[in-house]
């Protein structure tokens, strides 16, 4: 695994700990990484690496998180049936250029621009 993260990232990673779980569908490495740097660049490469080494890339996301991934990725299936342009981030997504939130307190969708168009355009490539 570390060879396969030094081939993609093209340096030296740091590996804190891993941790191996079998199940009924496979195994599953749980691998936490020394550097943050190190895991968002593996996380950024995740299609690739599933595409090159047959290896799926993922966060350990608690089951709230989980819940809200399921909310963020249904609704951008669903705006981009609508024919809206649509971005995926991190707990966010963009919908024609606008900033959509799920409120996880009021259970709904918080939608439009928050902070400056060129803030919203750093915070998607973060």
């Amino acid at each position: 695994m570390e060879r396969i993260m030094e081939v993609e990232l093209g340096r030296k990673v740091e590996v804190g700990e891993v941790v191996e779980r079998k199940g009924t569908a496979g195994t599953v490495l749980i691998v936490r990484m020394a550097k943050k740097r190190d895991r968002e660049g593996i996380l950024e490469r995740g299609g690739k690496i599933n595409r090159d080494w047959g290896i799926r890339v993922d966060e350990d996301l608690t089951m709230e998180e989980r819940k809200v991934r399921w909310r963020l990725v249904e609704k951008a299936r669903i705006e981009k049936a609508r024919g809206n342009e649509v971005e995926v981030g991190n707990r966010k997504m963009w919908v024609n250029g606008e900033v959509w939130r799920w409120d996880a307190e009021e259970d709904r969708w918080t939608e439009g621009s928050e902070g400056s168009e060129e803030e919203n355009e750093e915070e998607r490539y973060e």
